[in-house]
């Protein structure tokens, strides 16, 4: 069972360093503790040691690792398959979006997001693995209406993840 402070944890898997300040300030600020790390293997066991409320990953990872990948050992290992996973990136291609979900993701943005949506798509996650659980209508983020298509974004290219 997760205690309190792991409910409210996230971890950041091989964002950039503009990522995670951006990112998780926000998480921050909306009363979430953020731990990085800067690689999958890393967080793999991270995660198992104390699962965290919620990964946030890229799909492409530096190392034999990437997001989906991540996805999916986090759904396979017991002590992390109720965790929230959000997964990020850069490519459009719909292939990318469906690997994810099948992978187990719980959340899928295209890059640049603000940092609203991914604390949205957080807190959503959560909730969906949290028992009991309803999200909020009006959310404890910033972001406090659902967007129509959390997937679509505002695209600025469609080079590879970093």
């Amino acid at each position: 069972m997760k205690d309190a402070q792991s409910t409210r944890c996230v971890l950041l898997v091989g964002l950039s360093d503009d990522e995670r300040e951006i990112f998780g300030g926000c998480l921050e600020r909306n009363g979430f503790l953020v731990q990085a790390v800067a690689e999958p293997d890393t967080a793999l066991r991270v995660a198992s040691d104390t699962p965290p409320a919620a990964i946030v990953t890229r799909i492409w990872q530096r190392g034999s690792t990437d997001g989906i990948e991540l996805t999916r050992r986090v759904r396979a290992h017991p002590a992390t398959r109720d965790v929230a996973v959000v997964v990020m990136t850069t490519r459009i291609e719909a292939e990318c979006r469906a690997a994810a979900i099948e992978a187990g993701c719980d959340g899928f943005l295209l890059l640049p997001a603000t940092a609203e949506l991914v604390v949205y798509q957080v807190e959503r996650g959560i909730a969906s693995r949290t028992p009991g659980a309803r999200f909020p209508q009006n959310a404890a983020s910033t972001a406090t209406a659902e967007p129509k298509d959390e997937t679509r974004q505002v695209m600025g290219g469609a080079g590879d993840d970093v």
